[in-house]
């Protein structure tokens, strides 16, 4: 192996050299490392803005709910714990929290106007809220300095990082695919009392899908009408989940529970949680013809049922122990709440009837 000329020796040490007096390396050096903590600060603030911000819509959607409302007036406070909890040192700012709600202040003149603003435009078709987070430092100062860079720029003393969330919140698109009419709703919540807290047998209610029993006062329509030949499904994907994007949505007769609904359904009861389900005002129509109009979607509670199709044909609540269906009806049991519910598709545009969605949307 041959040995290396004298000649080069050092020869590295003289380019680290000019590099260095250059301001090369340094440029690199604070490239990398100042850059890396802006955009780990940005991270960090980002996380505190989206979380702060689910939170605080959380709270405010829940209208008939005395302590989530407090807490949405007292949105400042949610605020600063999720942003602080979300800092590496423990410590952030926010510079506001502002939304479409009137209980929240107001976003006039919130935005900077660049880059660090939420993305998108603010809706008009939803509520939402809307939180910017800043640095601060355990030391009480907003501005993170930088390691490096200051040696090459004389003066520059760090700046300000910031993040925005925006969360939005109103009625979902779509739902499970089962629908009952306005009349059965009316009668099942009556002033708007919305099951809230933890149910009693007394909060449970029959809604039939299909064939009303004749004293049934929602036997009739237009807003309590059966689709003649239609068993209360509608049309659906293969997770027995409807999409409606305009006001209206077909039916899917076939001959009781479609097979795609039946493990789901069984789901929904096992899981004891909330479902959007379209409520109809009108129906036109009759078998796979059938159309119904949307008035909006209900947050409900499945518990049992009996319906034809299910195998077995008829579970018992498990709020009640019993059965309430009685002869060839078909039903399900459960009760009518007002509560979020799971929907990743977007928006509608009907009334909210107690179901709610709440989303990331800038």
């Amino acid at each position: 192996m041959p040995l290396v000329s004298r000649r080069d020796r050092g020869a590295a040490t003289t380019i680290v050299t000019i590099l260095l007096a250059g301001g090369v390396l340094l440029g690199m050096t604070a490239l990398v490392v100042d850059v890396g903590r802006l955009y780990a600060e940005r991270e960090d603030l980002q996380s505190g803005a989206d979380a702060a911000a689910m939170a605080v819509a959380l709270d405010c959607s829940r209208r008939n709910d005395p302590v989530r409302d407090a807490e949405c007036r007292a949105a400042a406070g949610t605020t600063s714990a999720y942003a602080n909890s979300n800092a590496a040192d423990g410590v952030s700012s926010f510079r506001y929290v502002c939304g479409s709600d009137s209980r929240l202040p107001s976003c006039t003149g919130a935005g900077q106007g660049n880059l660090t603003d939420c993305l998108g435009q603010r809706p008009s078709n939803v509520s939402w809220a809307e939180v910017r987070t800043r640095t601060q430092l355990p030391g009480g100062s907003f501005i993170l300095p930088p390691v490096f860079a200051q040696t090459l720029a004389g003066g520059y003393s760090g700046t300000s990082v910031e993040a925005c969330a925006r969360v939005g919140w109103g009625p979902p698109a779509g739902g499970f695919a089962l629908t009952f009419s306005l009349c059965e709703y009316q009668a099942a919540v009556g002033a708007g009392d919305f099951v809230t807290g933890t149910p009693t047998a007394g909060d449970e209610r029959v809604l039939h899908v299909h064939g009303h029993p004749a004293a049934n006062p929602c036997h009739s329509g237009p807003s309590g009408a059966n689709l003649p030949g239609g068993f209360g499904w509608v049309n659906h994907n293969s997770s027995c989940l409807t999409t409606i994007t305009g006001s209206t949505y077909g039916s899917d007769p076939g001959n009781g529970t479609p097979n795609d609904c039946k493990d789901d359904l069984t789901a929904l009861i096992d899981a004891r949680r909330p479902v959007g389900i379209p409520i109809y005002d009108n129906v036109t129509g009759n078998g796979s013809n059938g159309v119904y109009t949307l008035r909006g979607f209900a947050a409900f509670v499945v518990t049992g049922y009996r319906l034809a199709g299910m195998s077995p044909r008829e579970r018992d609540s498990w709020l009640t122990g019993g059965s309430s269906c009685n002869g060839n009806d078909d039903c399900v049991y459960g009760y009518f709440t007002n509560a979020i519910v799971e929907w990743t598709g977007s928006f509608g545009n009907s009334s909210s009837l107690g179901a709610t969605v709440v989303k990331t949307i800038g």
